[in-house]
């Protein structure tokens, strides 16, 4: 059954791009994971104050993007930088679902 329109409710979904990782050409050596921290901590707390329903973290700054495999360091920088985000803000406003966008150009079984 179609809800009628004054019934339906829209949600708003924020993107939190990640910076190049480590493996990634554009990496930044000097600044390290933790400044990739503070971006994305900066960028998940706006969207925490503004009452966003979800977040998504994609690692847009890894361009060139893998067109076969995914380098397991990618893997495990971006799980550090959205479990760090996530731990920051618990007992804050941690019910905002969030999700994680791998950007490259193969398939889950091609993962290292």
């Amino acid at each position: 059954m179609m809800l009628p329109q004054s019934e339906k409710k829209l949600l708003c979904m924020g993107m939190v791009h990640i910076p190049p990782l480590p493996g990634s050409p554009l990496f930044d050596e000097n600044g390290g994971l933790q400044k990739i921290f503070e971006r994305c901590a900066n960028d998940f707390k706006v969207y925490l104050d503004s009452g966003i329903d979800g977040v998504i973290f994609e690692n847009f700054g890894d361009v060139p993007f893998y067109p076969d495999k995914v380098p397991p360091e990618t893997i495990a920088s971006m799980t550090w930088v959205i479990t760090h985000c996530l731990q920051k803000f618990i007992g804050e406003k941690s019910q905002v679902p969030n999700s994680l966008m791998e950007l490259m150009d193969t398939l889950p079984e091609r993962c290292d």
